[in-house]
């Protein structure tokens, strides 16, 4: 399958999120290990609502944590990007990068 990257590093692909990536994405969100500086892991749903709030904050701001690739093999790795936060602290609302 073809994957439309949005921009590229010299190893990685970064793209939207589709349906297809949520059975990949949540083994990653429930593994302890790619976890354990998150507050907690995901079930599946929570992967699949987080996908559709990423998606979401696409649209409304044209960036986001983007589904992230390695190259060589199309193996979703996770996300990288920019988001939009209003959480209450002494910094926000700022753009925050993730990954």
């Amino acid at each position: 399958m073809k994957k439309d990257y949005i921009f590229k590093s010299e190893r990685l692909g970064f793209r939207n999120w589709t349906e297809n990536d949520l059975t990949e994405l949540a083994k990653l969100n429930a593994d302890m290990e790619v976890m354990k500086h998150f507050p907690k892991l995901l079930t599946k749903k929570e992967s699949s609502e987080l996908i559709e709030r990423f998606k979401k904050h696409f649209e409304e701001n044209g960036y986001t944590y983007f589904a992230t690739e390695i190259l060589k093999n199309k193996e979703l790795i996770g996300f990288i990007g920019l988001a939009f936060q209003e959480y209450k602290t002494e910094f926000t609302p700022a753009v925050d990068i993730g990954w």
